[in-house]
């Protein structure tokens, strides 16, 4: 596996809220997001830990039984694994996201190859 990548040559993911780009390693995997204004990831937890960074936009989330929080640019969450966490993307969003260890149930394929493609 290259150590050494750009950005702008990984490939482009579509899901539901929107488009993303992923890099896998064997412990943690990353996601450059693009995620669509008015759109909502429902309330659902895994075992991986999460951290958000919001790069652009606002979004409202939860974490736990914790309030939801209105947030903005250059807000960093923390969701420990297995924590129910919820967000409501009100404006359209960048985010990158890290994940430990790596979502291989969104993207099996990235078990082999770090863009997650077959």
């Amino acid at each position: 596996m290259d150590n050494i990548h750009k950005l702008d040559d990984i490939p482009l993911h579509k899901i539901p809220i929107g488009s993303l780009r992923l890099l896998a390693g064997a412990n943690l995997m990353v996601f450059w997001a693009d995620v669509d204004a008015q759109t909502h990831a429902p309330r659902h937890a895994h075992p991986n830990e999460q951290i958000t960074w919001l790069l652009e936009g606002r979004m409202d989330y939860q974490i736990g039984d914790g309030p939801v929080t209105s947030c903005g640019p250059g807000t960093v969450l923390v969701v420990p694994g297995n924590t129910p966490h919820e967000a409501w993307y009100r404006e359209k969003c960048k985010i990158v996201e890290f994940f430990n260890p790596p979502r291989f149930d969104l993207f099996p394929a990235a078990e082999k190859h770090p863009y997650g493609v077959a």
